[in-house]
């Protein structure tokens, strides 16, 4: 196997053997082969010759050069950028230089833009090339799906997730003073999808996520023909959403239903407030068979 190496040398090594003889010791001595020779200084072979200055041919199973140095120091160093053949100190891993990109340089295939920071290019991954169940809303920026991201069609009622929406209904027969302001208490549910309302608070239906609600109700008075019957859906206990107010029906019983839509924060109730002006010292009864309360989201849209 040989190495040949061509300089215009500067060569500072010390060639090791199996011998513990010195030769060739300090400067100016002469080099001996097949023992340790010691100098610090530089030697240098100079010359000028049509092919290598030197050669090194090792018959054994060994290599035909042995450099070494301190940690952290070069082997050794060349004045010249020339690629030479099957040299292969340039390989990294084994891989040449061209096995790698530079930097800006510009990506291709399924990749746009330039190295080291590439993006994935139009239209490149389709719904293909995605494992059922590998995208979560977790993985989805705010806003980064909307309609003219879904292909007609793609979303069925089995894609949707559960939708709150309850509706309590009945209680106790309540008795309501001329003038007197009275929130209704509801007696149970129907359904409830997402505990909208609890037994705890039998006036509420709180919102378990933010979004617009659809909310109505509905009561009843006894009959009495004098003033006239209100409804109020009360935010938070204060803040009066929506309003009807109509005259006494004569002979009969008063029905008073009421709906509107809202956006609620999640953790904000609504309830139901009733009122009646039937006269001084006056009650009538608000039916307890009769009366309802809805609420259901019916978008996730925020004010403002």
């Amino acid at each position: 196997m040989g190495l040949w190496v061509s300089f215009a040398l500067v060569l500072a090594v010390t060639v090791g053997m199996t011998t513990d003889a010195l030769a060739g010791r300090g400067v100016g001595a002469p080099f001996h082969l097949g023992q340790n020779n010691v100098v610090n200084k530089l030697s240098k072979l100079v010359g000028q010759v049509n092919g290598p200055m030197l050669r090194i041919i090792n018959r054994g199973s060994g290599t035909a050069l042995d450099l070494r140095v301190q940690s952290g120091k070069p082997p050794m160093r060349v004045n010249s950028t020339a690629r030479v053949a099957r040299l292969n100190a340039d390989k990294v891993d084994g891989k040449h230089a061209e096995a790698f990109l530079e930097k800006g340089a510009a990506a291709g295939g399924a990749l746009s833009g330039t190295y080291p920071d590439p993006s994935i290019a139009e239209g490149a991954v389709g719904s293909e090339h995605i494992a059922d169940g590998a995208v979560r809303s977790a993985e989805l920026a705010n806003g980064s799906v909307g309609s003219s991201e879904i292909v007609p069609g793609a979303v069925g009622t089995d894609h949707f997730g559960t939708i709150p929406t309850a509706r309590a209904r009945f209680g106790d027969n309540m008795t309501v003073q001329s003038l007197d302001q009275v929130t209704i208490p509801f007696g149970g549910t129907e359904y409830d999808v997402g505990d909208l309302w609890v037994s705890t608070n039998p006036t509420r239906m709180t919102a378990p996520v933010s979004g617009v609600y659809l909310i109505s109700a509905q009561v009843s008075f006894s009959s009495n023909n004098t003033g006239w019957r209100a409804i109020t859906l009360m935010k938070n206990g204060a803040v009066p959403i929506a309003t009807s107010q109509i005259s006494a029906a004569p002979d009969v019983g008063t029905f008073l239903p009421i709906s509107t839509h809202v956006f609620l924060w999640k953790g904000e109730y609504v309830e139901v407030v009733v009122q009646q002006n039937s006269g001084p010292d006056s009650s009538l009864t608000v039916s307890g068979a009769t009366r309802h309360f809805e609420m259901t989201w019916i978008a996730p849209l925020s004010p403002g």
